[in-house]
């Protein structure tokens, strides 16, 4: 009783801006009708062939705002902007619209937000299916002889087509559920509860698909040094440093070597320093989301000092040479670009 229907879907920023759009506009990547007055009318689509019976037209809309949507649709054999032998049908408050007697070879819609208040109308994607093989063909001839009432079969039976369907394809399409590449946001957070990931609210999705992808080896490195530092870099797009005290060590050969090393570092072997270049926008709120994973991913018994470099620097403290310090070739001081002060001067 399957078969693969054929269908135009317009998910493309093409598809729309080559129709006529009226209080409404193409933005990230999806289409954006106005409260209660954007309107957009599509260009021809061309089955192909004359009589062609049109049999549905699916909105995927966010947050399920298609039922604030009322659908014209008009189908002619001519091309020439709606004329000669058109059919039409109207339909309202659905996700998918079943289209009601509408023949021929090409069909123009027009869909217009409606009843809206407070939020715009936002549409991923558009399928419309025609020469659809519908289960009202399986039934006996007899439901055929009266017009009226097939027709009404037709569309009731078509309601649990339409569900065993989606149900079939859902099924079958499965396992991108389990790809945390590709499964969606929804998803996404379930596959991080399974893994096993504390706070994973703190993550930005895209970034939360790649630590995600990556738990089974970051979770065998869990409460190790180099763990924790996968998970910053993950989060952070660069690797930042990190000393533990058996590293600064062997430098305490003085008291006052000693004393400011351990100022910098820490004054015993259970506390390390993760030190981060200066990013910009790495503000207060991400600096505490930073100090909340290594508190997560750090060996158990270990105290951290998180260091986050600024653009300027403090001779004996945290100053590093290539990280927020350069040396360069020396130059004259410049007035106003006019004298120059030699060294010998200064």
């Amino acid at each position: 009783m399957r078969q693969k229907p054929n269908y135009f879907l317009l998910n493309k920023k093409m598809d729309f801006v080559s129709g006529t759009l009226v209080s409404a506009r193409w933005e990230n990547d999806r289409l954006i009708l106005e409260r209660g007055r954007g309107r957009f009318v599509s260009k021809p689509l061309d089955s192909g062939v004359a009589e062609t019976k049109w049999h549905s037209m699916e909105l995927f809309a966010e947050e399920e705002t298609a039922g604030f949507c009322v659908a014209k649709l008009f189908a002619s054999d001519r091309p020439q902007g709606m004329e000669g032998n058109v059919q039409s049908a109207q339909c309202k408050g659905a996700q998918e619209f079943l289209i009601p007697d509408v023949r021929g070879r090409y069909l123009w819609f027009e869909l217009e937000a409606s009843g809206y208040e407070n939020q715009d109308l936002v549409i991923e994607k558009i399928r419309i299916k025609f020469d659809y093989l519908s289960w009202s063909t399986y039934l006996p001839d007899l439901y055929r002889q009266d017009k009226k009432s097939f027709s009404f079969v037709e569309r009731y039976m078509g309601i649990f087509q339409s569900i065993y369907e989606e149900m079939t394809q859902r099924i079958e399409s499965v396992a991108a559920c389990f790809d945390p590449e590709v499964t969606q946001e929804g998803y996404l957070d379930e596959l991080a509860q399974w893994m096993a990931i504390e706070d994973s609210q703190l993550w930005e999705k895209e970034k939360l698909r790649r630590l995600v992808s990556n738990a089974a080896v970051l979770y065998a490195r869990r409460g190790t040094a180099r763990g924790m530092l996968d998970v910053l870099e993950l989060y952070l797009g660069r690797r930042p440093y990190l000393v533990e005290y058996h590293q600064v060590k062997p430098y305490m050969t003085s008291l006052g070597r000693t004393r400011q090393l351990e100022q910098l570092y820490g004054m015993n072997r259970y506390q390390f320093t993760v030190i981060i270049e200066h990013q910009d926008g790495l503000d207060k709120k991400e600096r505490r989301i930073i100090a909340r994973l290594i508190e997560n991913e750090k060996p158990a018994h270990m105290e951290c000092q998180l260091v986050v470099l600024e653009q300027y620097f403090f001779l004996g403290l945290h100053t590093y040479l290539g990280m927020n310090s350069v040396l360069s070739d020396f130059r004259d001081t410049v007035l106003d670009g006019q004298a120059s002060i030699p060294f010998t001067k200064l």
